[in-house]
């Protein structure tokens, strides 16, 4: 009895060692034949129109930190940007951090199209993978028909298109928010600090939730993901201080001309009021904006200590609002609070309008850009707006019917 006994704990580990090598190889098959793809692709030309973002977001930076060079010295830039993308309309320097350079170093070994697509294809698995996080977080099981049908909406909508396109880092951002999210709700570890330290290599995308995440972690005492995320955020944002003493101001001079460019046609309140008004446009930015993050802070401050940490869904939207840096791409953050309504919804009607959501209303968006009107890509900013007003009715009528 007692060897029988002993025997079904070593039973359980093989088996999950055996689940957990299936998992493996099936990722690896999937990347294989996503790369396979993407590199045919690659070869016929597809994409070569949109390859600049990421090489000059992603691949210039990687290949310069690998090769020993500072990617936001100006003459070092130039003459990488020459050899391999001779544009002249290309960034003067590298735009993030440069521990997003140093991670992007093996991508950098690698010929930039080849690079191109093995990121697209990690990409994908990277969408897939935080779907499943989404079913996870809400405790819901996997059905392959509703994933696969979540799956076909996440890649068919437009922002998410745009960002495989260009070889963004949005789909990176979400997944690693969609992981602290997952991580935090099983319980207190320092791990849980590491993909939300990661996630501000987009600031403009994940700065509100991060600050709700650390936020909604200090009012549960969970200290160790606190700490976790501070040990990780000094290795990253103090740690290149030895090789680039320089970097934090020239990244923030890269930021702010970035930013300068992208203010007036940013699908934000700092958008619109340069559109609307641009003669006091600065100033009605300034409180509009102060405004939406006073009454999220003190919505937030009060819902924290009582909420699952996955309630920080709705902030993705608010996020992009308040931005004054960023493109549509930025909007693949709302496949969170989208995820989160479908897997919330029980009636038909709710999913039918989540999925005029996803697919018509980014169609109409791009019907109207394509007509080139006055206020062009901000028109875009009806998105975060509708879907933080989709996420507050279908949470207040389930909270009538419960």
């Amino acid at each position: 009895m007692t060897s029988q006994t002993q025997s079904f704990p070593s039973q359980r580990g093989a088996a999950s060692f055996r689940r957990a090598a299936i998992i493996v190889l099936a990722v690896w098959v999937a990347f294989l034949l996503l790369l396979a793809l993407n590199l045919w692709l690659v070869s016929r030309g597809f994409g070569r129109l949109y390859e600049a973002d990421f090489i000059q977001n992603g691949w210039l930076g990687g290949y310069l930190v690998a090769h020993g060079q500072d990617p936001y010295n100006a003459t070092a830039w130039q003459a990488a940007k020459e050899t391999f993308l001779p544009r002249p309309e290309l960034f003067p320097r590298f735009l993030y951090p440069i521990w997003v350079a140093a991670l992007c170093g093996i991508l950098g070994l690698l010929p930039p199209l080849t690079a191109l697509a093995a990121w697209t294809s990690v990409n994908i698995l990277l969408l897939y993978a935080s779907l499943r996080l989404c079913f996870t977080i809400a405790n819901r099981r996997v059905r392959w028909l509703e994933s696969g049908t979540l799956l076909v909406l996440a890649l068919l909508f437009l922002p998410v298109l745009h960002g495989l396109l260009e070889g963004q880092y949005t789909i990176l951002v979400l997944f690693l928010l969609l992981a602290t999210v997952a991580l935090m709700q099983r319980g207190s570890s320092y791990l849980n600090g590491i993909p939300l330290a990661v996630a501000l290599l987009k600031p403009q995308s994940s700065a509100l939730l991060v600050v709700a995440l650390l936020w909604w972690a200090a009012s549960h005492r969970r200290w160790r993901d606190l700490a976790g995320f501070g040990a990780v955020s000094a290795v990253l944002w103090l740690g290149p201080l030895a090789l680039y003493p320089n970097w934090p101001s020239e990244w923030a001079e890269a930021a702010r001309w970035q930013g300068v460019y992208l203010v007036k046609i940013t699908p934000s309140v700092w958008g619109l009021a340069y559109q609307v008004a641009p003669g006091i446009a600065f100033p009605v930015a300034l409180v509009a904006s102060g405004l939406v993050l006073w009454v999220t802070a003190s919505w937030w401050v009060r819902r924290a200590p009582q909420a699952a940490p996955s309630e920080v869904a709705p902030l993705s939207a608010v996020n992009l609002l308040v931005s004054f840096y960023g493109l549509p791409y930025e909007q693949v953050s709302l496949l969170f609070p989208f995820w989160t309504c479908w897997l919330g919804a029980r009636a038909l009607t709710w999913r039918l309008g989540l999925v005029a959501w996803i697919g018509l209303l980014p169609l109409c968006l791009a019907a109207l850009l394509a007509l080139n009107p006055p206020w062009n890509l901000v028109f875009a900013i009806v998105q975060p707006i509708s879907i933080i007003a989709i996420y507050a009715t279908l949470l207040n009528s389930q909270g009538k019917t419960g």
